[in-house]
């Protein structure tokens, strides 16, 4: 008799450590899923600031040098982790047709490179050449 109930106890004990051990894993996974949807939306968010960034340092180049016409512009930044996080923003500038003094600026920034984890983030503006001296 006292056999039979050191094996029930021993049945309970393993079945509540299975269902502690479920419960954890899936905790552990909701924290997994949550933590990486938020790295997601922080490199989302980087890309959009970093083609905001390109469209002002475009605008502002375009301002002192008509002969401006983009660039590619590489981005280092740190990361948590402690070791740097790269990404890249292009940037071209096209004069409109139909008007010669207008340009449309367009960035398009990606972030990280790492192409499974890339988010792309684009831009346009369109800005009026200031007039120069010779008009």
């Amino acid at each position: 008799m006292k056999s039979n109930r050191r094996g029930t106890i021993l049945v309970v004990a393993l079945t509540t450590l299975l269902v502690v051990t479920l419960v954890a894993g899936a905790v552990l996974r909701g924290y997994l899923q949550t933590y990486r949807q938020l790295r997601r939306e922080q490199d989302q968010l980087q890309a959009q600031w970093l083609a905001d960034s390109a469209l002002a340092r475009a605008a502002i180049k375009l301002g002192a040098d008509s002969k401006y016409v983009g660039e590619t512009w590489k981005v280092e930044l740190p990361a948590a982790s402690g070791d740097t996080t790269t990404g890249s923003v292009s940037i071209t500038i096209e004069p409109l047709a139909d008007q010669p003094s207008v340009s449309r600026i367009a960035a398009s920034a990606r972030f990280p490179e790492d192409e499974r984890l890339r988010t792309i983030a684009e831009r346009t503006l369109t800005v009026s050449k200031p007039p120069t001296p010779d008009n």
